[in-house]
C-alpha cells in the first residue's frame, strides 16, 4: 500500500504541473497570431477571454499613433501603435471597424504582425514575454469619407487575463491642399538603425531634422535642406544607444517634436 501512494504522489504533480501549463497565465493558446474576429468590437463580440477563459477588463491609453490632432487624412498612411505591459506572454488582435464590422481603411503588417481575417485584422506573429510589449502596424485611411474611425483592440496577458480597449481617430475637416506641416508617419517603433520620416508641407520650406536626448543634447542631424510643398519621405540613418530621445522636425519657422524609443 505504502508502495502504490509513492507511485501516485509524483503522478498528482506531473498532471497538477501540466493543469497550471495548459491553463495558467503561462504560455498563450494561439501564440503564433490570433484567429480573425477577437477585437471585442460590437460586431466582432468576442475577445481573448473567449477563446482562453479568465476575464477582461477595459484599458484606456495602450494603443498609438501618428494621426495628427487635426485628424487623418483621406488616404494617408499613419503608424498605429499597440503596448501591452506585464510580465506574462502577450498577444494582441486589432481592427478599425464601423459599427456593422467593416473594415475602415487598409492594414499592412510590420515587422512582429501579421493580417488574418481577409486583410480585417492585424495580431502577433509569436507571442511577447518583452515588457512592454510592443507592436506597430501601417494603417491607410480610407480614400472615402468615413467621419470617426474606431480601433477595437484585445490584448492577452497569459491565459488567463484579457485586456480590451478602443483607440478612436476623426477625419480631418482641412482639405489636402489646405493642411498644415505635419508628420504623417514614424517608421519604425521602435527605432533600429535607420528613420523613415514622412510629412506634409503646406509650402516650399527650409526643413531641418535632428534627433536629441532628453536632456536636449543633439545625437543625431538626420537632414537639412530645402523642400518642395506637398508630401515628403526621408529615409535616414538613425544607429542609436537603446533608450528615449526626441525627434525634432523643423520646417521655416515651424517645429514638430516627437518621443521616439531605441532598441
Amino acid at each position: 500500500m505504502k508502495k502504490s501512494y509513492s507511485l501516485l504522489i509524483p503522478l498528482v504533480l506531473v498532471i497538477a504541473a501540466m493543469v497550471l501549463t495548459g491553463f495558467g497565465s503561462g504560455d498563450l493558446k494561439n501564440s503564433t497570431g490570433a484567429p480573425p474576429g477577437y477585437t471585442n468590437s460590437p460586431f466582432d463580440a468576442k475577445n481573448c477571454s473567449h477563446c482562453m477563459g479568465g476575464t477582461a477588463t477595459p484599458v484606456s491609453g495602450w494603443i498609438t499613433s501618428t494621426v495628427p490632432a487635426s485628424g487623418y487624412v483621406l488616404g494617408q498612411t499613419y503608424n498605429i501603435v499597440v503596448s501591452a505591459t506585464g510580465d506574462q506572454k502577450k498577444g494582441f488582435e486589432i481592427s478599425p471597424q464601423d459599427l456593422a464590422g467593416n473594415l475602415i481603411g487598409t492594414l499592412n503588417p510590420v515587422g512582429n504582425t501579421k493580417l488574418v481575417g481577409f486583410g480585417k485584422y492585424v495580431t502577433h506573429t509569436q507571442a511577447s514575454l518583452s515588457n512592454p510589449a510592443i507592436w506597430t502596424f501601417e494603417w491607410t485611411a480610407p480614400v472615402a469619407a468615413a467621419g470617426d474611425v474606431v480601433f477595437y483592440a484585445s490584448i492577452a496577458l497569459g491565459k488567463l487575463d484579457t485586456r480590451t480597449t478602443t483607440y478612436t481617430v476623426s477625419q480631418s475637416t482641412v482639405g489636402i491642399d489646405n493642411q498644415p506641416f505635419m508628420i504623417t508617419s514614424i517608421f519604425p517603433v521602435p527605432l533600429k538603425n535607420h528613420l523613415t520620416i514622412s510629412f506634409f508641407l503646406p509650402s516650399e520650406a527650409s526643413c531641418y531634422a535632428e534627433i536629441v536626448s532628453l536632456s536636449g543634447k543633439k545625437c543625431l542631424i538626420l537632414f537639412s535642406e530645402t523642400l518642395p510643398a506637398g508630401n515628403q519621405t526621408k529615409v535616414v540613418p538613425a544607429d542609436l544607444p537603446g533608450g528615449i530621445y526626441i525627434l525634432r522636425l523643423r520646417a521655416g519657422d515651424s517645429e514638430i517634436t516627437r518621443k521616439l524609443v531605441a532598441i
